[in-house]
């Protein structure tokens, strides 16, 4: 069985620098893994010490929807993430019974509701809607999606050590590394 990360410590910019500020953080707190991805404009971060992957980046590449609070019943908790565009709103979990049903709903009621950001209510299988239908208003954009299989996850929402540097880091030293020796050997002719 997979160790998600949910409620993990979350940043998210669109400046690669505060991105590297957040991670040298996150070093000084202790945290051990991390997940990075870009999503539109932002970067996502997550830092966590446990988990294998990342829940919100593996929902989010899941389901298609440019704005959605995404809501699953998996065994005895409701996992919830929830984004608008390239901003991740969040990503929680609530035990699967009455009182977290309740605090689903009053967490994410600015998200789904009509004078709110108007994100429909995404509901992963048919036994996480019966759990949650009687909070269901009139007033949210309900659709039925298939579950997000828990059981696996993607490449880009796999936790790295957090003293491995960014993606974009490691391309820009290689980068260097390479232009460098293209210089030296252009040198070295150049002189011969």
């Amino acid at each position: 069985m997979i160790d998600w990360c949910i409620a993990g410590w979350r940043q998210q910019s669109s400046q690669k620098a505060q991105i590297l500020n957040w991670l040298a953080e996150a070093r000084k707190l202790g945290f051990e893994r991390y997940s990075l991805v870009k999503q539109g404009h932002h970067y996502w971060l997550c830092c966590c010490n446990y988990a294998d992957a990342d829940v919100a980046i593996y929902v989010r590449e899941q389901i298609e929807s440019n704005a959605a609070v995404f809501v699953q019943q998996e065994s005895n908790q409701l996992i919830c993430v929830a984004w608008n565009g390239d901003t991740l709103l969040g990503a929680s979990q609530f035990p699967a019974d009455s009182l977290g049903v309740k605090s689903l709903f009053f967490i994410t009621q600015h998200w789904v509701s009509n004078d709110g950001m108007r994100c429909p209510l995404l509901i992963g299988g048919r036994r996480t809607r019966e759990l949650l239908e009687a909070q269901i208003g009139n007033d949210i954009a309900v659709l039925e999606v298939s579950e997000v299989n828990l059981n696996s996850y993607s490449r880009s929402s796999k936790l790295h050590s957090i003293r491995r540097s960014p993606f974009w880091l490691r391309r820009r030293v290689v980068f260097v590394a390479i232009s460098l020796v293209f210089a030296s050997a252009t040198t070295v002719s150049w002189v011969y």
